[in-house]
């Protein structure tokens, strides 16, 4: 398969596009391969191509990738997994949920609220 077909692929099928939220858009990939597409440029282990911990996280439950459409610097990139209480930036450094959702993207947070992390 031609590589921007598979990616259009990986988006299409793989991912579930949550939504747009003002200048945010939040996606949750279903496996490996569309986590490693979506974690292009990060240093997330959900998207690193050896020993991926993709898998491990995607069974206790849904993550989420937030993309700003204007980012603040180069690269940036949020991956959230409530069951873990994970809050990573790109560098997979832990960030501030609460700071995260009411300063950076104050407009998430009602989608958030409902999200069940069980």
């Amino acid at each position: 398969m031609h590589k921007t077909s598979q990616e259009k692929t990986l988006k299409n099928e793989e991912t579930t596009k949550i939504g747009e939220f003002g200048d945010w858009l939040v996606v949750m990939p279903h496996t490996k391969e569309s986590s490693c597409l979506w974690g292009k440029g990060t240093t997330w282990c959900t998207a690193a191509r050896n020993n991926n911990m993709f898998n491990y996280y995607h069974t206790r439950g849904p993550m989420f990738i937030l993309l700003p459409k204007q980012p603040s610097y180069d690269g940036e990139k949020y991956q959230i997994h409530l069951q873990s209480g994970q809050f990573m930036n790109e560098e997979d450094e832990p960030v501030e949920m609460v700071e995260l959702l009411t300063h950076r993207f104050g407009n998430l947070l009602e989608f958030f609220k409902t999200v069940d992390p069980t």
